[in-house]
């Protein structure tokens, strides 16, 4: 099951905490989280740094006020091809437009139609927090069942995000990471349990504390709760997902060791997934630093060094959806680990082929 996680939730763990907002029918307008004395009067992202999350949200939350979901849509967009490292901003300025988008159609596939996967597909990850909003344990676990199939008709990797999306919504429902957790193991496949919890670790740990010794107490406590899913496969999804907290919760200036320490404090069967979960945790933890990235990776047990290379190589491209921080990030490698990122170019240029149309 490991290639399973590594091929579809390699591009999901550099994000950030989504932002939420309630929205009505035509030009919605947000009601939460958000007051009137902060929205921006600019129509330009280009305005924005791109790591300016709370300018994104200003600027697209003016223009859809403004004009549209899809108009807003396209600024994120032709932006977002233009500045790659916007990532994260864009992808929570996705999630506030997701949500009006589902309070506008109700409708997953017509969200899919009209979003697409811009921005990691932070739109559907948006609407499906939106479509969970006030109902019962029960509706909830009701809903989900089959919420993200039409989707799957569609296209599979598209699917996945879906489900993971369900996971960020189970999280912001049941205001805990256990339920979230046991919804996600509700899910008809093993695929779908895998996406949905990574999604649900993503949304919990964007809460975690500032302070280092506390985020890293409430990453041991996620694994703990890996452990006690139903099946090996969503507990093997889980930890792969909650190496990107507990990375994190070490710092940019962290090189890895206290995150593997906690890799190994679990069942050996679980080593490598966590490992891996490292590699692709670490690029967007060192601030995209390649040397950095090396470094971590390289300092992994021996066998499991090539696991995280391919991880953080996959991460580099399926961020910027170009070869070249892969390249870089292959040629600081040590000799033997460098042939060995090479020759994984042509895989990697394979992925970003296969992203590109669903980052449009």
């Amino acid at each position: 099951m490991r290639k399973i996680y590594l091929i579809f939730a390699v591009a999901l763990f550099f994000l950030s905490a989504v932002i939420f907002f309630f929205s009505k029918s035509g030009n919605p307008v947000l009601t939460t989280n958000y007051s009137p004395t902060q929205q921006s009067t600019s129509l330009s992202l280009n305005n924005c740094n791109p790591n300016d999350t709370q300018c994104f949200s200003n600027v697209i939350l003016t223009i859809l006020n403004n004009t549209s979901i899809p108009n807003a849509l396209n600024q994120l967009k032709l932006y977002y091809s233009a500045h790659p490292e916007s990532e994260t901003a864009c992808h929570m300025a996705a999630h506030k437009l997701g949500e009006a988008a589902w309070v506008k159609y109700g409708n997953i596939s017509k969200i899919y139609q009209v979003g697409s996967g811009i921005c990691s597909f932070g739109f559907i990850h948006g609407a499906l927090t939106k479509s969970l909003v006030g109902l019962s344990t029960t509706k909830v676990y009701n809903l989900v069942k089959n919420l993200c199939a039409p989707i799957s008709k569609i296209n599979q990797a598209a699917a996945d995000e879906c489900d993971h999306g369900l996971g960020h919504a189970g999280v912001v429902h049941f205001l805990n990471f256990d339920d979230a957790a046991k919804l996600c193991d509700s899910l008809s496949t093993e695929r779908s349990q895998g996406s949905c919890i990574q999604g649900s670790i993503m949304e919990y740990s964007s809460s975690f504390p500032a302070n280092p010794l506390l985020a890293a107490n409430l990453s041991e406590k996620i694994y703990l709760s890996c452990l006690t899913l139903n099946t090996d496969s969503a507990k093997q999804g889980c930890i792969f997902g909650a190496s990107s907290p507990s990375i994190r919760s070490d710092g940019t200036k962290g090189d890895g060791s206290l995150a593997l320490k906690r890799c190994e404090s679990l069942p050996k069967a679980y080593l490598e997934n966590c490992i891996n979960g490292i590699g692709t945790a670490i690029p967007s933890v060192s601030n995209w630093a390649p040397k950095i990235s090396a470094s971590v990776c390289q300092k992994m047990p021996t066998a499991f060094i090539h696991g995280c290379i391919e991880s953080a190589s996959k991460t580099f491209a399926s961020v910027f959806l170009s070869i070249d921080k892969s390249s870089t990030f292959c040629n600081t490698l040590d000799n033997e680990n460098k042939s060995f990122c090479l020759k994984n170019i042509p895989k990697l240029e394979a992925l970003i082929s296969s992203l590109k149309p669903e980052r449009n």
